[in-house]
């Protein structure tokens, strides 16, 4: 005697090999393309904001420097307008008076100074020397310097 089997069919998912078409493989290199350049957008974009937050925490860094030398030390250099006088309080001396608070300190001229100084009295003295008058307040000849413009005003006159 035999025995019949009925065939019954359930289905059933199980883990197995699949080989990709043509096609499909086509598709995952695009795909994998895209996702690499993805990647690459992603790190420059990291890079780039790494490396602006790093130039920012050096210039945060350096401010809290330098006003840490400054609470520190208590001052700081800065350019102060100054008077200056020559041959005060006494002659080869020099007086400097700052404008913002006063403060007024003498110091012994250098050899800079002595030239700067002398040059008007160099050329008073020479002046008189060619024969000029003695009026020390009449005003300074000056001179119109040459031009094509002044030659060509000239000559129409």
């Amino acid at each position: 005697m035999e025995k019949n089997y009925i065939m019954e069919t359930t289905t059933v998912k199980r883990t197995l090999r699949y080989d990709f078409t043509e096609a499909e493989r086509l598709e995952l290199g695009r795909e994998l393309s895209l996702k690499n350049q993805e990647l690459r957008q992603l790190e420059d974009s990291k890079k780039s904001v790494v490396a602006e937050y790093s130039s920012r925490l050096t210039i945060a860094k350096e401010q809290i420097n330098v006003l840490s030398d400054k609470v520190a030390s208590g001052y700081e250099t800065r350019d102060i307008y100054c008077d200056l006088q020559y041959h005060c309080p006494e002659r080869n001396k020099k007086t400097y008076t700052r404008t913002d608070n006063g403060e007024a300190w003498v110091e012994a001229m250098t050899d800079v100074d002595h030239n700067l100084f002398n040059q008007w009295e160099e050329k008073e003295q020479k002046r008189l020397a060619e024969g000029a008058d003695n009026d020390l307040s009449a005003e300074p000849q000056v001179k119109e310097p040459k031009s094509e413009f002044n030659e060509a005003e000239n000559e129409a006159a």
